[in-house]
């Protein structure tokens, strides 16, 4: 894959989030969107949930959380079906970061094989950037896990939480400056 190909894909992945969030956030409202206002997704599949924003199903176990979630990504083509799963799926696994860093490690390893076999998927990347960002709004720190962006000056970020032996966390940035040829 040549470097026009994979920055039209950045591109065409940055539209995309950005269309969504105009479509999916239409007034102000308080709290972080991504965690604290559920997305509509109609009587379509997502994890078990109850009758509001927080209203996690009693009885449904963490330890589930991954492979449903994995499975229900891959049977919807909805960016909104896919971020409404990982808000729940964000709000189950709430403070456990050996679940939550799984869950993240799996969706960056999908985006990036995707990457690695010359076949972009942009809701993989989606789902591995909206993950993240949820797991920002509730302060999930996972570990060794490399969570990439692309802020407005081109340059690509790559932060990886490393945890050392007496359980600080430290953070390592990487910054490399991309291609001039990127559109900004």
């Amino acid at each position: 894959m040549n470097m026009t190909t994979k920055r039209n894909t950045f591109v065409l992945l940055a539209a995309a989030v950005v269309g969504t969030a105009a479509l999916v956030i239409t007034t102000a409202q308080a709290g972080p969107p991504a965690i604290c206002h559920p997305v509509e997704i109609g009587d379509q599949a997502s994890l078990p949930w109850g009758s509001n924003a927080f209203d996690k199903k009693r009885g449904y176990s963490k330890s589930d959380v991954l492979d449903d979630t994995l499975k229900l990504l891959e049977a919807s083509d909805s960016a909104l079906v896919h971020m409404e799963t990982l808000r729940r799926a964000t709000l189950y696994l709430d403070r456990d970061t050996k679940r939550a860093t799984t869950l993240i490690a799996t969706l960056m390893a999908r985006a990036l094989d995707a990457e690695a076999a010359g076949e972009p998927n942009a809701l993989a990347w989606f789902d591995a950037g909206y993950l993240a960002q949820c797991y920002a709004q509730v302060n999930i720190v996972t570990e060794g896990v490399c969570v990439i962006s692309l802020n407005d000056n081109g340059i690509i970020y790559c932060a990886i939480l490393i945890k050392n032996k007496v359980g600080s966390t430290q953070i390592i940035r990487q910054s490399i400056t991309a291609d001039s040829n990127i559109p900004r």
